[in-house]
């Protein structure tokens, strides 16, 4: 029978090693592979700016230690065909332990039976084509991310560089560390998703969140229930808000008499005077963690949303993120 001593003893050594023990973090999937579509061909002006945002971050995302490989079609003649192609001829038996990421940039539009798709140089495809291509390969997480209008209306203007060192941790959060899909495009039914020539406001805004946060070991701001992960819900919140900020101040300026930001084009003067902000969707349900527990609850912005009015709602946004 152990004396009090000794049970202490023993009782302060059980104390050290459970605090040393780190958390146990959600299991990730072995790595990243990365299909990059970038119409150049007749995509908006700085379709090829996004496909070299798009490239640095995941180069970036490679040289901090985390596998990813990247295929890039080749942008002068991106199809419908060559699009189906590459999907079909990706291993299942890779993808199943792996993430998938799927980014397009170039025209978009809806069609009110068949949904969203993709206006290429050579033909239109369906999203939903684009999707049952992914799912039969069963990747064990499917990221589709997609800067394309829901209507066709473009406009030139200039925005904020958004290129510099990651979050190594926020893109473990959001590349690994969940299953399932997420799916998402630029803007919502009825809007248009504005580009300039350093490219579009959406993938601005995307690449901008996996900026390095100056103290490593404090939360994530995007972490709003506090327990140290980004889910994507919590980062879907943050993108919207961001683009739906960037949207107003580039539609403030282009609609400035006089002001450097000059919309000759009548249909894309039209589109900026009515619509009143760029809002990204997602289709669908958002992937979640991979250890199983509830994503975080987020009050807004979960769902799509038609009209909104973000000129209204910029001050509660603004609070709700801090910004």
């Amino acid at each position: 029978m152990l004396s009090a001593h000794s049970m202490i003893v023993v009782l302060h050594f059980l104390g050290v090693l459970f605090q040393a023990q780190p958390p146990v973090e959600p299991p990730s999937t072995v790595g990243i592979y990365a299909i990059v579509v970038a119409d150049e061909r007749t995509g908006p002006v700085g379709t090829a700016q996004n496909k070299d945002g798009v490239i640095h971050l995941l180069k970036s995302v490679r040289e901090s230690g985390i596998p990813v490989e990247i295929e890039v079609l080749d942008p002068q003649a991106i199809s419908p065909g060559l699009m189906v192609r590459r999907l079909q001829d990706l291993d299942p038996a890779k993808m199943k332990d792996r993430t998938l990421l799927f980014y397009y940039s170039g025209h978009g539009a809806r069609d009110p039976q068949f949904g969203h798709y993709f206006q290429t140089s050579f033909g239109q495809i369906y999203r939903s084509q684009i999707l049952a291509e992914i799912q039969a390969k069963a990747p064990a997480l499917t990221i589709v991310l997609t800067d394309s209008c829901n209507i066709e209306a473009r406009a030139k203007g200039v925005m904020f560089p958004v290129l510099g060192p990651i979050e190594r941790k926020l893109v473990r959060n959001l590349f690994l560390q969940h299953r399932g899909t997420v799916d998402i495009n630029a803007s919502s039914p009825g809007q248009a998703a504005f580009y300039d020539p350093t490219g579009g406001l959406f993938t601005a805004s995307f690449l901008r969140m996996f900026g390095k946060k100056e103290d490593e070991d404090a939360l994530h701001p995007f972490d709003r229930d506090k327990d140290n992960f980004v889910s994507w819900e919590e980062a879907f919140k943050k993108l919207l808000t961001d683009t739906s900020i960037q949207y107003l101040s580039f539609r403030d300026t282009a609609l400035t008499p006089n002001g450097p930001l000059r919309i000759a084009n009548r249909q894309e003067r039209t589109q900026l005077l009515n619509q009143l902000s760029q809002d990204p969707m997602y289709f669908g349900s958002l992937a979640t963690r991979s250890d199983g527990k509830a994503p975080a609850k987020v009050a807004a912005g979960r769902k799509l949303r038609l009209g909104v009015n973000v000129e209204q709602d910029l001050n509660s946004l603004a609070r709700f993120w801090d910004v």
